[in-house]
């Protein structure tokens, strides 16, 4: 026998905020925390760019550095992302799965026109069309163990029949897997200019592209029937997510004290239009094998504004013989409290405009300013080049910030270059640890926490033609 019954029920989209919407602050962090892949000579020094010029994937970084073309080039980079994610619940911590994800794509393919003014100072005054990808959005986890307390007590409401079971005090069989596909990418068009080959500037406009995909399969049980009446929960969510926004950069590289560059840009934020489409399925099944289930979905559109963004540059060209190259050094700047929702945009409903202001409020007080910091390096023989970089990429939570909590990332490549063509190969890989909450209880301290630590390695392969 199946008993249909309607149930408010209560999502969580992430670590951070608990609503019947979509929009947390783990969303605010998806589309704002960008790892522009570029191409691989980008990438191989580890995104470390932004006093230097002549390679596209820096248009990404500093739009200034696209005065350093004295030719037109096209170019294109097929990348390979393998994706692996350790989860356990902290409860459970000897009870650890492992999910792998190998994705294929492209990372980057654009053109730059070089035109060389006859007169005047101005040597080079260049423009620009690309795409690139600015933030691999896959992964997958799972996670299984027992621990204290139900999805239950997340709801507003339960069947009836199980309201005066204790499952706030029952160990119960959790298990849950999460998958997430989807990417944020760019279009760009931009104009530099070299001046008297000591000031280059830049200047470009942005439309950044969302799409972003999750299905979670979450699942408890009373396996050794702690509970009269329960036996099993099953619950299945999915997310889509697609949009679109504009940004704006400018920038500009000091190249008059030989060997040394000086370079400075300014991101405006991306302001998107996203739309969101979302259903939740759940499943009680009690020990009589009766059923209760509920099935619904639903739209929702809005604006989001990610944080300004200011990169600072230093770098050096040295020249030891047949052994030539350059150091250089970024130093990156965001406040990612002021990131922003604006889910009234496109809805009346005083209730979403509410929520907007609450998770505003919550993205001020949980969210802090950041400095990156990026360093690489390439050594050119004759027609070889070698490139090593790393990185420091400031947590965005201001509790972990006061704690001097970082990831890291690294990077080396290597690079061939002929006359009219090149090819570069660079291996990227970066890691991160985060925390996961399925539900939060109402009442109580039975928080499944989860961890979830990620690796992702990324190897890139560019061909440049220069005509």
């Amino acid at each position: 026998m199946t008993k249909i019954k309607y149930i408010t029920l209560t999502l969580l989209l992430g670590i951070m905020g608990v609503s019947g919407y979509g929009q947390t602050i783990s969303d605010a962090l998806r589309y704002a925390v960008l790892i522009p892949q570029g191409t691989a000579r980008v990438a191989g020094v580890g995104g470390s760019f932004g006093a230097m010029g002549g390679d596209i994937g820096v248009m990404s970084i500093n739009p200034a550095g696209l005065a350093g073309f004295y030719k037109s080039e096209f170019t294109f980079t097929p990348t390979i992302t393998s994706t692996n994610t350790e989860a356990f619940l902290v409860e459970d911590s000897a009870n650890v799965s492992t999910q792998s994800k190998t994705n294929f794509g492209l990372s980057n393919m654009a053109a730059v026109f070089v035109s060389r003014p006859s007169s005047g100072k101005w040597q080079t005054s260049n423009f620009t069309i690309g795409y690139q990808k600015v933030a691999d959005l896959n992964k997958a986890f799972l996670y299984r163990g027992v621990t204290v307390g139900s999805y239950s007590e997340s709801l507003e409401e339960v069947p009836s029949v199980i309201f005066d079971v204790p499952y706030q005090n029952a160990s119960l069989s959790k298990e849950q897997i999460v998958s997430q596909k989807g990417y944020v990418s760019e279009l760009n068009f931009g104009w530099a200019g070299s001046y008297d080959n000591k000031l280059d500037i830049g200047i470009s406009l942005g439309i950044p592209f969302v799409s972003f995909d999750e299905e979670k399969t979450y699942s408890e049980e009373d396996a050794i029937n702690a509970l009269n009446v329960f036996n099993k929960y099953d619950r299945e969510n999915y997310l889509n997510v697609s949009g679109a926004g504009i940004n704006f950069k400018a920038g500009f590289i000091y190249k008059g004290i030989k060997p040394l560059r000086i370079g400075a840009s300014i991101h405006s934020p991306n302001y998107y239009t996203l739309t969101e489409d979302f259903g939740e399925s759940d499943q009680y099944t009690f020990d009589n094998d009766d059923i209760d289930a509920l099935a619904s979905d639903g739209r929702f559109k809005y604006q989001y504004k990610t944080p300004w963004k200011v990169n600072s540059s230093v770098g050096v060209l040295y020249n030891l013989g047949n052994i030539k190259g350059f150091a250089n050094a970024d130093l990156e700047f965001l406040d990612y409290s002021s990131s922003n929702f604006d889910l009234g945009a496109y809805s009346t409903e005083l209730e979403d405009i509410n929520y907007g202001s609450e998770l505003n409020k919550e993205i001020e007080s949980e969210l802090g300013s950041i400095v990156n910091l990026r360093l690489g390096t390439e050594l050119a023989y004759r027609k070889i080049r070698l490139r090593l970089g790393t990185g420091l990429l400031q947590s965005p939570y201001s509790n972990d910030a006061g704690e001097g909590e970082y990831s890291s990332n690294y990077s080396f490549g290597v690079g061939l270059r002929e006359n009219n063509f090149y090819l570069d190969l660079s291996y990227a890989r970066n890691s991160n640890e985060e925390g996961y909450i399925a539900y939060d209880p109402n009442e109580g301290d039975n928080i499944p926490l989860a961890n979830t630590e990620t690796s992702k390695g990324v190897i890139q392969f560019t061909a440049g033609f220069k005509f």
